[in-house]
């Protein structure tokens, strides 16, 4: 098993929700978050990389003025 972050996000692009969870694939991680998020913008994220990050609402947020590159 592998853990996952799942956050989903409102329509202005603010977070809404961040879940952590398991799974045994990367593919079973994502199916999981379309299902909870129901339509709204989500992100998958393993570790540190971003699966993928889906929206179907609104548009994409901008990164955080904090954000420096690693």
């Amino acid at each position: 098993m592998h853990a996952y972050e799942i956050r989903i996000f409102r329509k202005d692009g603010s977070l809404k929700i961040v879940m952590a969870t398991d799974h045994f694939s990367d593919k079973a991680a994502i199916h999981s978050a379309r299902k909870f998020a129901n339509g709204q913008w989500f992100e998958v994220w393993k570790g540190l990389e971003c699966l993928t990050g889906v929206h179907t609402l609104g548009p994409s947020p901008s990164p955080p003025d904090n954000l420096t590159a690693a």
